[in-house]
């Protein structure tokens, strides 16, 4: 058998060697001070952990490599070459927002997600972000049944196969997308909803209630979005059939 697999590898090993990794143009941006203040692990409610891998399992199904950033490589300059860097978290470093700033100004584009960084290092607001997404203020809401319904029990796992296929969604947004798609409609709004009052921002989408749900700010060659849900999950729940799972959470 090793004789067998070692000659059938032989039919494109000159490939495989000669080959690299596609260069990613698009970064997932790692918080480390959302990490310690937040201290969400695997036993504990996380769903900014859960939007990062839904907007990463997107990503790879439109076939578009990803890597993952840091904080540090954000703030040290080694994102210049990236296009694209998406924010999931609900901290981050203060530094790192400026960097972030003058990294859109040459022409990168921010997405942020619910959350988006509004809380420094000190678990403070930073105004810097409400200024960098153009909001007067922003105010995080969570769907008042999560823990009645779904997690029978405060700060557990939101399980992506178990809970997605059975989550009655607390809201629905619509915007309209500059890609050729024309008008989104009634994409879920999961767990978590960001109230947003938006100041010299464009609104772009918005909640049942015509509240902005989603907005753009330019800087200088590049912009910042930022979504007031979290669309990774609405697009998770969309291929996820009910099924009883093998076994429960507890």
């Amino acid at each position: 058998e090793i004789y067998n697999v070692s000659h059938e590898a032989g039919t494109f090993e000159d490939y495989m060697m000669d080959g690299k990794v596609r260069p990613a143009q698009v970064g997932l941006l790692l918080s480390s001070v959302d990490d310690i203040l937040t201290g969400v692990q695997n036993s504990t409610l996380a769903m900014h952990n859960n939007e990062r891998k839904a907007i990463y399992y997107a990503l790879r199904h439109s076939q578009v490599p990803v890597d993952m950033l840091s904080e540090d490589d954000v703030i040290d300059g080694l994102a210049k070459d990236y296009k694209v860097i998406y924010v999931t978290q609900q901290w981050m470093h203060s530094k790192c927002l400026e960097a972030l700033k003058k990294w859109a100004e040459a022409g990168g584009t921010v997405v942020a997600l619910c959350g988006g960084g509004f809380m420094d290092e000190f678990n403070k607001p930073n105004p810097k972000a409400d200024e960098f997404y153009g909001v007067k203020g922003q105010q995080l809401t969570t769907d008042p049944q999560l823990v009645s319904r779904y997690l029978l029990e405060a700060n557990r796992p939101f399980l992506t196969k178990q809970d997605l296929p059975l989550y009655d969604p607390m809201d629905s947004v619509s915007w309209s997308s500059d890609t050729g798609a024309g008008r989104i409609r009634d994409v879920p709004v999961i767990v978590w909803r960001q109230v947003l009052t938006a100041g010299d921002a464009s609104v772009l989408g918005t909640y049942r209630d015509g509240t902005p749900a989603v907005v753009k700010k330019a800087h200088g060659k590049g912009a910042a979005f930022l979504f007031g849900f979290l669309p990774g999950q609405a697009y998770l729940k969309s291929g996820l059939p009910i099924r009883p799972p093998d076994r429960g959470s507890t």
